[in-house]
């Protein structure tokens, strides 16, 4: 959105081609919604990491030191690393909002320049937000 929008209107076209077209819009007044700035997240914590580098691809909880990405991983299993996050009052409680929280990686490749990645939200556990990366085919490649 652009900075200082205070609402959003909505409206829909069904359309039938050649000559059907109508419009719902809540009887010509659209549907108006408010635009509110989520307040800013701080998490109280994060932690634990877990993941998969198996072929069934089921979450474990920790993390073998180092990881190891030998043949069998590279041809054969799921590579992805969860950590979760708790922000008081959005990943908990009885009306939690996750899409406030959003989560990012940064890694290196044998001591290179820091790279970053989003993560996924992959859903709540207790009241922690779980989120993941996929480690992608890159990561899987013999080095020469």
């Amino acid at each position: 959105m652009p900075a200082g929008t205070a609402a959003v209107a909505i409206w829909f076209r069904n359309a039938s081609p050649p000559d059907c077209e109508g419009w719902d819009s809540n009887y010509g007044h659209n549907y108006t919604f408010a635009v509110v700035a989520a307040p800013p997240v701080r998490p109280g914590w994060a932690g634990p990491l877990g993941g998969s580098f198996a072929r069934d691809c089921a979450h474990r909880d920790g993390l073998a030191e180092p990881i190891v990405i030998d043949e069998y991983v590279r041809e054969r299993a799921c590579t992805f690393i969860d950590g979760h996050v708790w922000v008081s009052g959005i990943s908990d409680g009885s009306t939690p909002q996750p899409g406030w929280i959003a989560a990012q990686v940064e890694w290196a490749e044998d001591g290179g320049a820091a790279q970053h990645a989003w993560l996924d939200d992959v859903g709540r556990v207790g009241n922690n937000e779980r989120f993941r990366w996929t480690l992608g085919h890159d990561f899987r490649e013999v080095a020469d």
